[in-house]
């Protein structure tokens, strides 16, 4: 009879493929969207298999599998020790000749319901050998050209277009991360074919497989798998839970992907508003940074927005576009799609206002990785200061939460390098007190424009401290800080390696801060002794400096000589 209850139905069915998976030592793709339809389709569900002809074999899996899950509501089976090869053009191997079909008809009818489904499904699958051969037929540089028909949209040409704007972010953004010159190449000659299967027969029909149909036939072709592999992998990430590019020039090409729609939008005047955005820019802008975070390339997007607007200005002059306005739009955007981001991670919401104030959204864009370092910068903090306290001041001491006591000399070389101050009732201040606020006012005026101006870096350290430094654009200078947090798990020095140094200059290091107050320290050899150092011995290399008691802080200024 009818099963009312769908919790039931949805576990009947779930038990049931399963089983019959495990019978043939398979693996059901049963997604839970299609678990979900299922079972909002039938009220009296059983199950069926049903055959394909071994022939159909020689199809990708990918679009054996589309064919029966996303038009047929059918069950795919894989062969439970097998892997797919995402550029290969046959599912021998991986795929078996069956399949599940869950039926609402009655008992009895199951051979009849049975030849029925094989019988549409024979026929979905001979139009997709069809295609296959008629796409086969035609090479992907052809494809290419046939793209200059298809209009992207309104102003901004055609597809072909887009593809060449597409090829110019890719060698750019290749030079912009030093990226190796093969990786450069490939990145290029992917986005130079990366939309030419938006043309073909097989795309036509089934639009989900854009991209994975594309790889496929360059390699085919003979393209090398690394640019059939960037083919398949540039529209990654789809969405927040979708897998990210597993190649470095897949990752190029899907961050030019997302670049290019980004600049081209914008340039025609539109932009996200409320709950439209047909475009899905957020989507793109969110994807720019799950790349640049997943892969730890430090890019200074504010930079490549400035050449890419100039350079979109002259592509499309019909806009009439401003290049310094479609800048300013464009890195405010990314700003609030990186907050968005780090809050849709779980970050705590006054950590990440902290981070993304307005007044370092320039830094931010300069190195959107600075933002995750910083984060960890502050949750180092946040274990010593009231969290609710955490961008706006250092709080009270003893703290009215944790009740611990800090040093002046600690407290204000935290306040040191931001948008933070020192709370304190300077009638209840200590002449040490106010000695050390007097000197590390002083040293923040001396350093405004360092500190303000330069770019933040977190610089390597062992477990319980967190060490971090600004630098001057020019590389001449930079301010370096190290925070001990708790008790160190080794009485030995550790060496600390700077970065953003230039390696063929010499550099004078002095420590400035806790100003007349010094850290103890235990024996051991003092390296700072000499009065000069290579900035590539300080990169490779590196320093033993101080070991600090917890909960305290040293700054030092490495001056280029």
């Amino acid at each position: 009879g009818v099963m009312v209850d769908r919790q039931q139905r949805r576990e009947l069915i779930a038990q049931a493929i399963d089983q019959a998976a495990s019978e043939r030592e398979a693996r059901a793709d049963l997604p839970e969207e299609l678990l979900e339809e299922l079972t909002d389709l039938v009220e009296r569900p059983s199950l069926i298999e049903g055959s394909i002809e071994e022939s159909s074999l020689d199809l990708p899996a990918e679009v054996l599998s589309t064919v029966m899950r996303s038009h047929q509501r059918y069950v795919p089976l894989y062969s439970r020790s097998a892997t797919v090869d995402p550029l290969s053009l046959q599912a021998r191997g991986c795929l078996l000749p069956q399949f599940l079909c869950i039926s609402n008809g009655l008992d009895g009818a199951e051979a009849s319901i049975r030849r029925g489904n094989e019988r549409v499904l024979k026929a979905r699958l001979a139009d997709a050998a069809f295609f296959l051969d008629a796409d086969r037929a035609v090479k992907s540089e052809q494809r290419r050209h046939q793209l200059s028909r298809v209009t992207f949209a309104e102003g901004l040409g055609s597809l072909l277009d887009r593809c060449e704007r597409l090829e110019w972010l890719a060698q750019t953004l290749g030079l912009s991360l030093g990226l190796d010159a093969g990786v450069q190449a490939d990145a290029c000659r992917a986005a130079h074919l990366c939309k030419h299967d938006l043309v073909s027969q097989m795309v036509g029909e089934f639009p989900e497989l854009q991209g994975l149909m594309g790889g496929k036939y360059l390699l085919a072709e003979g393209e090398p798998a690394s640019v059939a592999l960037a083919v398949q992998e540039h529209y990654q990430p789809r969405g927040a839970d979708d897998a990210l590019p597993s190649s470095d020039a897949g990752a190029v090409v899907a961050l030019a992907e997302r670049l290019e729609l980004l600049l081209s939008i914008f340039a025609k005047g539109q932009r996200p508003s409320g709950s439209s955005d047909p475009y899905a820019l957020r989507r793109a802008g969110n994807g720019i940074l799950q790349i640049l975070w997943e892969r730890q390339w430090r890019l200074d997007l504010q930079q490549l927005l400035q050449q890419a607007c100039n350079h979109w200005a002259d592509l499309l002059p019909g806009f009439a576009i401003k290049a310094s306005d479609l800048q300013a739009d464009l890195q405010e955007f990314l700003r609030q799609r990186l907050i968005s981001q780090l809050e849709d991670q779980g970050e705590a919401i006054d950590l990440v206002q902290a981070v993304t104030a307005q007044s370092a959204s320039q830094q931010l864009l300069r190195d959107p990785l600075d933002a995750l370092d910083r984060l960890r910068v502050q949750r180092g903090f946040q274990n010593l200061f009231p969290s609710e306290l955490m961008g706006s001041h250092v709080g009270p001491s003893p703290c009215h939460i944790t009740g611990r006591q800090h040093s002046m000399a600690f407290r204000a070389g935290v306040a040191f390098w931001g948008h933070m101050g020192v709370e304190a009732d300077v009638r209840q201040l200590s002449d040490t007190d106010h000695r050390v606020l007097s000197e590390a006012i002083a040293l923040h005026k001396h350093h405004r424009e360092l500190i303000h101006g330069g770019t933040y870096q977190v610089v390597d350290r062992p477990a319980g401290e967190q060490a971090w430094m600004v630098l001057a654009p020019d590389h001449s200078e930079a301010l370096a800080a190290l925070a001990m947090l708790e008790t160190p798990s080794t009485p030995f020095p550790n060496r600390y390696r700077f970065i953003g140094l230039d390696a063929d200059r010499q550099y004078e290091l002095k420590l400035v801060w806790p100003g007349t107050l010094r850290p103890k320290q235990t024996n051991h050899r003092d390296e700072l002794s000499d009065a000069q150092w290579s900035g590539d011995w300080l990169m490779s290399v590196g320093l033993s400096l101080p070991i600090l008691q917890p909960e305290s802080l040293l700054i030092y200024h490495l001056k280029a000589v």
